[in-house]
């Protein structure tokens, strides 16, 4: 049979049929560009259309195929740029004291004692630059400086306030510097006791 189509198309005719066959069946795309002349190459394009089949449905998804083994950890980065310095928190300041106008507040308690008196130490979560003024404010009363109440301690420029909310006995600020301050609180002969609250703000 192929030498009846040998002699019938020649030697070259019989290669494009062939040719243009395995395109058909194979769905290959032509590729075969200066290998043949343009009338060989339309007539293998139009021999290929004849006889290639029709594209089939798209076929079922695959399972997913098992995870690959975890790749080995990467070289270290370079070391990043250091970022710009951040602006000054407030109200602390890089000399390490508190700022003029700024306040810091806080509670006190003198603990009932068999002795005369009984003392309390009161210590600035940051030093001031000079010592305040101590204002001792009893308990549903009001002093100059001291524009707060034992509920809402506040102090005036310069002041450190110590509010009264209960004591047994007299309280009375026995020192007061840059670091905090010393109460006391004396009830002549009986124990003593008492508690309130405070507020500086820096001179």
């Amino acid at each position: 049979m192929i030498h009846r189509i040998q002699r019938r198309l020649g030697t070259a005719g019989l290669v494009v049929a062939i040719l243009a066959l395995v395109i058909a069946l194979a769905g290959t795309a032509f590729a075969a560009k200066g290998v043949f002349t343009k009338k060989q190459e339309k007539q293998i394009v139009k021999i290929a259309k004849k006889y290639a089949g029709q594209q089939g449905p798209q076929g079922l998804k695959g399972d997913a195929g098992p995870a690959g083994l975890k790749g080995d950890t990467g070289d270290r980065g370079p070391e990043g740029q250091e970022g710009p310095k951040g602006k000054e928190g407030s109200p602390w300041s890089a000399g390490g004291t508190l700022p003029s106008e700024e306040s810091l507040s806080g509670h006190w308690a003198a603990g009932v004692s068999s002795f005369i008196a009984s003392f309390e130490g009161i210590s600035f979560a940051l030093p001031l630059e000079s010592a305040p003024t101590a204002v001792v404010v009893p308990a549903g009363e009001s002093k100059p400086g001291c524009p707060g109440s034992a509920a809402d301690p506040a102090a005036e420029t310069g002041k450190l306030c110590v509010y009264v909310v209960e004591a047994l006995g007299t309280v009375s600020v026995e020192a007061a510097d840059a670091v905090g301050a010393v109460l006391k609180v004396e009830n002549g002969s009986e124990p003593s006791f008492g508690y309130g609250s405070w507020a500086v703000t820096a001179p």
